[in-house]
């Protein structure tokens, strides 16, 4: 006799359909199915004998046929993707999918990831339909990475079975890693906690240094000739008194320049003013074009109407751009035009205050950047590119990363250069690498000290910089302005600036 408990089957209560099949026949099938009915609430159906051969054939034939034999339960699996620092689900399964039996299921879109070059490690997060925990598996890739690059992630699935395997790969890569599931650490936040929890601030931005302009400097601050009336002069002047120019509109009066480092004139400036500085300009340009076109039959050196052409900085013709771009290229031209190295000084710095398009700061960018970093001087390349970087919202944009760990070398090396010295090169080090943060406007997480090794660099350069400079201060007090600048570049380089003026007191030190 068979003892079943009624208990045992309430399971089934909420069927529509309960199908009976056994092995037995004849009156011992009869006697086991009125059994089972007795304990049931539903009605069940019992199949026949053949019924479990008749459904072989039938799927053995649509399987020949290239049909699916039935369609298997595959469950959701969910990972983390971050946009910026837009923190998502992105599913790699999703509720609608479906798969013919014994098939290995693929998510048909991976989730594509960023690693960071130098980055050794990743970790993924994965939730599952069925799994009230998520989980968390960490993939280690053996090499650090030579290179930014991108990774696709998807999932391979046996349905039904419960087996998920994440996939990764990338063409830097020397070879797929896989995660299994089972093996994956067991996390005790819910998803919707670990997706808050990884979501961050947005890294700070350092904010463009703009250099203003007044009508103040126009004025004079009360000595014997008013800027005004020498503008007036020069324009009305057969031969100009280019360095009497040059030094007017190169000089600041508190704090102010006759022209804005954006290139703008102040309100209240005279037309007539306006017109004599624009027919000056030309006059300007004409002679330096003229300089440059007898570079190779006379000696150089003379510089004021390029100086007071670059002082205008954005107001300057693209045309002057242009003509130092060339100059930076054709280094022998450059030397016998502007053969005094403080001559070139003006030339690197000029391009980089005048660059005043996207197209001519890109190019200009290019300019420098084809020069071998470790051959900059720290008052020529590395001016222009801070200045560049510093004052448009633009020429960030167009850096690589290639760029970026180029100029963070850079950076290193003038850091380095002055350990244990007083620090009398060290005015655009800081400029450049707060410059460099800039590049936050293209790649919002970018060089965040702990979560990328470049980011990481620089700041052990900061922290080594400090205790160096303090003990600089002690013969050379002036040098404690610093202290207050990197600890501000030490903020930046955590993303966690305050400081909206930081490109400007570095400016003014």
């Amino acid at each position: 006799a068979m003892d079943l408990a009624r208990e045992s089957f309430s399971v089934l209560d909420s069927c529509d359909v309960v199908l009976f099949e056994t092995l037995c026949d004849g009156e011992v099938r009869d006697g086991v199915a009125s059994l089972v009915q007795s304990v049931c609430s539903k009605a069940i159906t019992i199949l026949p004998v053949t019924a479990i051969a008749d459904g072989g054939l039938v799927g053995a034939g649509r399987y020949c046929q290239g049909d699916p034999v039935y369609f298997d339960f595959l469950p959701r699996i969910s990972t983390i993707v971050q946009s910026g620092h837009d923190v998502q689900d992105y599913p790699l399964i999703s509720g609608s999918e479906t798969l013919p039996a014994g098939r290995l299921y693929r998510s048909p879109k991976p989730a594509q990831l960023a690693l960071q070059r130098g980055q050794e490690r990743i970790s993924i997060y994965l939730r599952k339909d069925l799994s009230e925990q998520p989980r968390r598996a960490e993939v280690v890739l053996g090499n650090p990475m030579a290179e930014q690059s991108q990774v696709d992630l998807w999932v391979e699935q046996a349905p039904a079975a419960g087996r998920a395997r994440v996939v990764l790969e990338s063409r830097a890569l020397s070879r797929q890693f896989s995660v299994d599931w089972e093996t994956a650490e067991v996390l005790d936040e819910s998803w919707d906690d670990l997706i808050a929890g990884l979501a961050r601030p947005s890294p700070s931005i350092p904010t463009r240094l703009v250099l203003p302009c007044a009508m103040l400097p126009w004025l004079g601050n009360g000595g014997s000739e008013v800027p005004l009336d020498v503008l007036a002069e020069a324009d009305r002047s057969v031969s100009v008194d280019w360095p009497k120019l040059a030094t007017m509109f190169s000089s600041r009066l508190d704090k102010y320049y006759c022209i804005s480092s954006d290139g703008e004139l102040p309100v209240g400036l005279p037309e007539k003013a306006v017109a004599q500085l624009d027919r000056l300009t030309i006059r300007a340009l004409e002679k330096f074009r003229g300089q440059v076109s007898k570079a190779d039959r006379l000696s150089g050196g003379e510089t004021a109407a390029l100086k007071f052409l670059t002082w205008q900085f954005k107001r300057s013709p693209d045309e002057l751009a242009t003509i130092l771009k060339g100059l930076g290229i054709n280094r022998a031209l450059a030397s016998r035009l502007l053969p005094h190295h403080s001559q070139q000084t003006l030339l690197f710095q000029g391009l980089g205050r005048i660059a005043n398009k996207p197209a001519l700061e890109e190019s200009s960018l290019r300019t420098v950047l084809s020069r071998r970093i470790d051959d900059w001087s720290w008052r020529t390349e590395t001016a222009c590119v801070a200045f560049l970087l510093s004052r448009s919202d633009t020429a960030p944009l167009v850096l690589t990363r290639k760029d970026v760990e180029r100029l963070a070398k850079r950076v290193v090396l003038e850091f380095k250069a002055e350990h244990g010295s007083d620090y009398t090169r060290f005015d655009y080090a800081p400029f450049l690498l707060v410059g460099l943060l800039r590049w936050r406007l293209l790649e919002p997480n970018a060089l965040v000290a702990g979560d990328d090794v470049l980011a990481d660099r620089l700041m052990a350069e900061v922290d080594r910089a400090l205790p160096d400079i303090k003990r600089a201060a002690r013969q050379k007090p002036k040098l404690n302005k610093y202290l207050k600048i990197l600890e501000d570049c030490r903020a930046e380089l955590q993303g966690e600036g305050r400081n909206p003026n930081l490109l400007l007191d570095i400016y003014n030190q």
